[in-house]
């Protein structure tokens, strides 16, 4: 087991961990990495803006047992999210998944 590391330090850790694995095309830095808690849960986000100004939600991690981070899964992305990130947000989850592939049958 690591040791236990500040909140400052978890944070740098994910921004270092993002930039070594996750850049994304069409994403500006600056990156910028923070937290926020839902339901005793600590996530470590990163954001930046695109090319047109809007911020966008890059990686998420929780620290794990082990004291490491992990990316978490975009499915798993808990809710806050949605607020924070509502056009990135609204690609990864649906209310209605079969609601876009449907809708192109209604119409033929």
């Amino acid at each position: 087991m690591g040791p236990e590391l500040s909140e400052a330090e978890y944070v740098n850790q994910a921004l270092e961990q993002f930039k070594a694995f996750s850049l994304v095309p069409g994403i500006v830095g600056p990156y910028i990495a923070e937290s926020l808690v839902w339901q005793d849960v600590r996530y470590y986000y990163i954001h930046a803006r695109d090319y047109i100004g809007q911020r966008r939600l890059i990686e998420v991690f929780v620290v794990t047992d082990q004291r490491k981070l992990e990316p978490v899964l975009a499915f798993q992305y808990p809710p806050p999210f949605r607020g924070l990130f509502p056009d990135d947000f609204a690609l990864l989850h649906s209310d209605d998944p079969w609601a876009e592939a449907t809708e192109g049958q209604e119409r033929a």
